[in-house]
């Protein structure tokens, strides 16, 4: 039967993925929980040699299902934060809940989420994720062990205190990482409205998390796995970086937080101990950069990719990390 209001609006970012999206689609459609509309975001990829673009690849799923599923074409790279932009400005669900197109959800994920989440009233609902793919085991183990304590119960929040952002930002109780969550959809959108344009590759959900934690009113974290995260994609710190352009989206980590910082110079609604840990973690960012620089820019590029960093973070700002780092 169709609906007019989907309870689930599934936002799926794609870039250079297409050959993972027909599965990634196919793990939402096997939930059985009908009431959801899909938009997949397609941020400017151009599709390989012999690849399936994007609309053929909606299209013909789309003969298989009535499930509404929306395409939306950015014209160039805009970047993750402003894909989910455009995801969630477009969603009419009353629930978000973003999907990475190289990854999957187990089967029940969504109506566990969405019981809970009616169940409890919660602004968000945050379940655990499975680590899956090809590589070591020692990350895969590090990856879950990670998350493993994550906050499980429940959190409100009120004009005077936010346990659910300091449990995030300050005593990192809570997963930062948008995916295996539920989140309201007037939550995202507020949090959106505090967001300007970025462009940038890595540390996208802290900004969209910091905004997020600060206008939900209450939470819930569950125990239950409902995310299949593949380790296989993207550019991590192991990977081998062989060009200045590949490069430049690791230092585009400095574009969130300098975004952050100029949108709370007007109005800023964080505490000082909020405040303090935010700088803390972009302190760790500019860190973890400078690892991947000497362990995986190959040694021609080294002094253009020093230069590039000192430029998206300030040469200053990198060179009192670098000095705190030699103590």
């Amino acid at each position: 039967m169709f609906f007019k209001s989907p309870l689930i609006s599934i936002c799926i970012p794609l870039y250079k993925t297409e050959a993972l999206l027909e599965t990634c689609i196919a793990s939402v459609l096997d939930q059985g929980f009908s009431q959801v509309e899909i938009i997949v975001v397609d941020d400017g990829s151009i599709p390989d040699n012999g690849m399936e673009s994007s609309s053929a690849i909606i299209r013909k799923i789309k003969r298989t299902t009535k499930i509404p599923i929306k395409l939306i074409e950015h014209s160039e790279n805009k970047g993750l934060v402003e894909a989910r932009r455009s995801a969630v400005y477009q969603a009419r669900g009353e629930y978000i809940f973003i999907l990475d197109s190289d990854d999957t959800i187990p089967q029940n994920a969504l109506s566990t989420l969405y019981k809970i989440a009616k169940e409890t009233g919660a602004d968000i609902v945050q379940g655990r994720p499975c680590f899956t793919g090809n590589v070591p085991e020692k990350l895969l183990e590090s990856r879950t062990q990670k998350l493993r304590n994550s906050f499980t119960g429940t959190l409100f929040a009120t004009d005077c205190e936010n346990p659910i952002l300091d449990n995030y930002i300050v005593h990192q109780k809570i997963s930062g990482y948008l995916w295996a969550k539920l989140v309201r959809r007037q939550v995202y959108q507020n949090a959106f409205y505090r967001i300007p344009p970025v462009y940038c590759t890595f540390a996208e959900d802290v900004i969209q998390s910091l905004w997020i934690f600060h206008y939900a009113k209450s939470f819930v974290g569950i125990e239950d796995t409902v995310y299949n995260y593949s380790l296989e994609s993207g550019i991590t710190s192991a990977t081998k970086i062989s060009d200045l352009n590949r490069w430049e989206k690791v230092c585009t980590t400095a574009s969130v937080f300098t975004a952050l910082i100029c949108e709370c110079e007007e109005d800023n609604p964080f505490t000082e101990e909020q405040m303090n840990a935010i700088k803390i973690l972009c302190q760790k960012y500019v860190a973890n950069n400078l690892l991947q620089l000497k362990k995986a820019v190959v040694s021609e590029l080294q002094d253009d990719a020093r230069k590039m960093l000192g430029d998206y973070w300030g040469e200053d700002f990198v060179e009192y990390i670098e000095e705190k780092m030699n103590e």
